[in-house]
């Protein structure tokens, strides 16, 4: 773990909103659906104060300030169109204005003049690192990223940044000097010391804390996922991150009594608890979101549990850990049945204790991205219920072949997606590409060539196609406009491209092909050039069906005992183990072995490759190969 220095130290002071019951919102028959009561809270809670109100037209002078009078607010000028005004509420008497003077015969329609902005980066001197709101590649850690392989936060921040939303971290505590919780956290309790101290000893629950809701835009630190949102500290766990399951239950029923939606508890041990599934079951209408673990272990096989991720409650989510290439953390528990989704968990960036930041890897990270999300979804639409709010959810993870399998979605948290979904809005963001599109066949004249649409992430709606004749410039091929494409005398000697646009309700995304082969003259006729017919020849066979490339990542030995790699997909592998500085010859192989490994991470003992033998000491090289990629690492033996 790594710790940086806190940034400006400026401590911000919170602003209070009380939010007031505002009747459901009508439609106009002229205008369109009118903003929706969670809306007008939302903006409310943000401080907005100013309406737009349209009047009937012919209203006089004296029934337009009776009209002001009996909703309670004041002219500030008139509106841009014709039979408009501005109006400005009393603070925190936004909803209530509006709804009087919608209900008013006089009023065509009122609603708040919102604020617009552009969805930049926030001004957070460390959001740069913060790969999992905002992937573009960017290195962290010495690690780097595949971009737009991310939660998309930024995408959501402009609909949602969970004002409003309190949620209970059952944790060790959260440091209360934070400058970035500062105004961000309510009064909880300490379930070990049994009073209200909740000052955090560990790191781990501030860490947790301010990947929920860290200030955004304050020239600190970094930003939380729903940076709009509350914190309830709930401490269970001692300044060695020790704690007990009954601990965890009071924990758990005292979020759900105090009427908080929304647990994070990002813990976890292999033994069952009744004591703990009761207080889940015993509050329905609370999400409890919890970590898969951190032992690359299966949760689905029963000699491998880990709970409360493996309790079957339908209002419990369980988070499993992805990389910055939406692969699958090398450690991260996972589970057909028992893990919901994936979330970022390696390199993640946050606040902890005594006024730092610190790096951290784990599904205890993963799974605040989950909560924070789930509050970003509820101050969107607070009407949701915990079913709801996990079925909308889980619907809008972002699909990754890598994942298949190993969760119930097979899928990465999507934040955009989700709170998109939370309010039936057409998605906020446009398709991104993962892996560019490829043209397979053979460049000649006459030949057919054919087009894959590539990866893409944020399930595109469809895909079109535009074939490009290059010459050092690339130019579209008029009528080229199909998966495929069968070059002509024109296209010989040039190459050819076939550019991409993956489309869904939000926009769309370009990506190009690499370019093929120059492309060849016609294969001659078999039997001559004379004219004469040409016998028929009989089909030629297909080619075999190439396999996907196969991607190697996170090769390592650990504890100088057990091998460790992760893969995108099922794939035979070869591991060698050869004395350090000996010559690469068969010959000098300690062990030589071909065996088939699965999607995800793997793991395997070296006494097992071995079977059961022993290396003298020394240091060894230790390779993985599958498919055309090949790692080396050292093998030590004491």
């Amino acid at each position: 773990m790594r710790l940086l220095p806190g940034s400006l130290r400026a401590a911000t002071a919170a602003l209070a909103f009380a939010l007031i019951a505002a009747p459901a919102a009508t439609a106009s028959t002229i205008y369109g659906p009118a903003m929706s009561a969670a809306d007008v809270h939302a903006m409310q809670a943000q401080g907005v104060r100013e309406i737009v109100v349209e009047r009937q037209a012919g209203v006089s002078a004296g029934d337009q300030a009776a009209v002001r009078a009996q909703a309670g607010v004041s002219y500030v000028g008139p509106g841009p169109l014709p039979n408009t005004e501005v109006d400005q509420a009393p603070t925190g008497r936004l909803a209530s204005a509006v709804a009087a003077l919608s209900r008013n015969p006089q009023v065509e329609y009122a609603e708040p003049n919102g604020e617009v902005q552009a969805a930049s980066a926030p001004n957070d001197p460390f959001f740069t690192q913060q790969w999992a709101l905002s992937n573009t590649g960017q290195t962290v850690q010495n690690t780097g990223g595949t971009p737009g392989d991310d939660i998309g936060a930024t995408y959501a921040w402009p609909h949602s940044t969970g004002s409003g939303v309190t949620v209970a971290v059952v944790d060790t505590g959260v440091d209360s000097g934070a400058t970035d919780l500062q105004g961000h956290l309510v009064g909880g309790y300490d379930f070990i010391g049994d009073d209200t101290d909740t000052q955090d000893q560990n790191g781990h629950g501030t860490h947790v804390s301010g990947i929920i809701a860290a200030s955004q835009n304050n020239f600190v630190g970094v930003s939380g996922v729903a940076p709009g949102a509350k914190v309830m500290p709930l401490r269970v766990l001692d300044a060695n991150g020790w704690g007990t399951f009954t601990d965890v239950a009071d924990a758990f029923e005292y979020a759900g009594q105090h009427g908080v939606r929304i647990v994070n508890a990002s813990l976890g041990g292999s033994s069952p608890s009744q004591t703990l599934e009761q207080a889940v079951a015993d509050n329905p209408n609370t999400l409890y979101v919890v970590a898969a673990g951190n032992t690359d272990s299966n949760n689905d096989d029963p000699s491998t549990p880990f709970y409360p991720c493996d309790l079957p409650e339908a209002n419990l989510i369980c988070v499993a850990a992805s990389d910055q290439s939406d692969q699958p953390a090398w450690f991260s528990d996972y589970g057909a049945s028992s893990v919901d989704l994936f979330a970022p968990g390696i390199n993640i960036l946050s606040t902890w204790i005594g006024g730092q930041y610190a790096y951290a890897d784990g599904t205890s990270m993963a799974t605040p991205m989950v909560t924070g999300t789930l509050a970003l979804m509820l101050a969107r639409n607070p009407s949701l219920s915990a079913a709801q709010l996990k079925q909308y959810l889980l619907a809008s993870v972002d699909p990754a072949p890598q994942l298949a399998g190993l969760s119930v979605t097979g899928g990465e948290l999507d934040a955009a997606a989700a709170v998109a979904a939370s309010h039936g809005d057409q998605p906020y963001a446009a398709p991104g590409n993962r892996g560019v599109p490829t043209v397979s066949g053979t460049a000649v004249v006459g030949a057919t060539l054919t087009a894959s649409p590539g990866s893409w992430s944020r399930s595109p709606a469809g895909f079109s196609y535009q074939w490009r004749r290059c010459h050092g410039a690339c130019a579209s091929i008029p009528g080229a406009t199909g998966t495929t494409y069968t070059p002509s005398g024109a296209d010989q000697g040039s190459t050819l491209t076939v550019q991409v646009t993956a489309t869904s309700p939000a926009g769309s995304t370009q990506a190009v092909s690499a370019g093929s082969a120059p492309v060849g003259p016609a294969t001659p006729a078999p039997g001559g050039t004379d004219g004469g017919t040409v016998p028929a020849l009989p089909p030629a066979p297909h080619p075999p069906a190439r396999r996907h490339g196969i991607t190697l990542t996170h090769v390592a030995v650990r504890g100088g005992r057990t091998v460790v790699f992760t893969l995108s997909a099922r794939a035979r592998v070869r591991i060698t183990v050869r004395g350090a500085g000996r010559a690469r010859s068969a010959s000098a192989d300690v062990l030589r072995l071909s065996l088939s490994a699965h999607r995800g991470a793997n793991r395997y003992a070296v006494s097992s490759l071995l079977r059961h033998g022993r290396l003298q000491r020394g240091r060894y090289a230790l390779t993985v190969r599958a498919g055309n990629r090949a790692v080396t690492v050292t093998l030590n033996v004491a």
